[in-house]
């Protein structure tokens, strides 16, 4: 027989649980409502995100998704613990969407995110480098085409210094110039997880280009360095060695 306190404590309980359950489900109403363009099958992906413990991957690439939209999916992606890759390519996500995203993401343990072909710049790159420094089951992370400039790519450089877990990082067509590639080839000095770096079409020039390549000497794990074709100069590769140049992709 419950005591009043106990039944008292079962009641609060029972409502608190009713609270949240209305929460997620306003806030599925809301992304959907934001992201019209969504199908039932996405639809029916988002609800399982909180309701299924099993869920591994939600994929919302191409659906003109706002920042709007991911400040939204945000909220509810923090209420999953168990996504482990986040598709959100080809949308129209800017900073603020990738920020609120960012910071959802922090206690997760997502491995996968594909963010290329949206709006992202410096600020939600660094907001990125930040999830890479707090997040460690990170393992590959897409920015190809968005515009973070050499202030972004500085801001990953910093994470990789001290980043153990990340193997991919693609930044093709990212506006990055010589003081970020810079930044980046002295991160390779110092992290010892990243084995592939993609960096081509990009205006690095040609030294930054050859301190990116000569960086393999003495970073091991690296196997694929993409590189603007013609940015690595003759007489650099020749210095690098057979060894090295294998480690090099200089096509595009």
């Amino acid at each position: 027989m419950k005591t009043e306190e106990e039944l008292d404590a079962l009641e609060q309980q029972e409502d608190e649980q009713e609270r949240k359950r209305l929460e997620e489900r306003r806030i599925i109403r809301e992304v959907r409502r934001s992201i019209p363009e969504l199908t039932e099958d996405d639809q029916a992906a988002l609800t399982e995100v909180l309701e299924d413990p099993a869920v591994g991957r939600l994929d919302l690439s191409s659906r003109h998704l706002s920042s709007r939209g991911a400040v939204l999916l945000a909220r509810l992606l923090g209420m999953n613990q168990a996504l482990h890759q986040l598709d959100l390519r080809c949308n129209k996500i800017d900073d603020a969407g990738i920020c609120a995203i960012s910071e959802a993401l922090h206690n997760s343990h997502v491995q996968l995110l594909h963010f290329s072909c949206n709006r992202i710049g410096g600020m939600g790159a660094r907001a990125l480098a930040d999830l890479l420094k707090a997040n460690g089951s990170i393992h590959m992370l897409e920015l190809s085409c968005n515009p973070i400039g050499d202030d972004g790519a500085c801001a990953l450089a910093e994470a990789l210094r001290g980043n153990s877990s990340l193997l991919g990082l693609e930044l093709r067509y990212t506006q990055i110039g010589e003081p970020g590639a810079r930044a980046l080839a002295e991160a390779l000095q110092h992290n010892r997880s990243l084995r592939e770096l993609n960096l081509q079409e990009n205006e690095i020039g040609e030294a930054c280009a050859c301190a990116l390549a000569e960086a393999l000497r003495t970073n091991p794990t690296v196997m694929e360095l993409c590189l603007p074709k013609g940015a690595v100069s003759a007489e650099c590769r020749a210095r690098l060695g057979a060894e090295f140049r294998s480690r090099l992709n200089l096509t595009e």
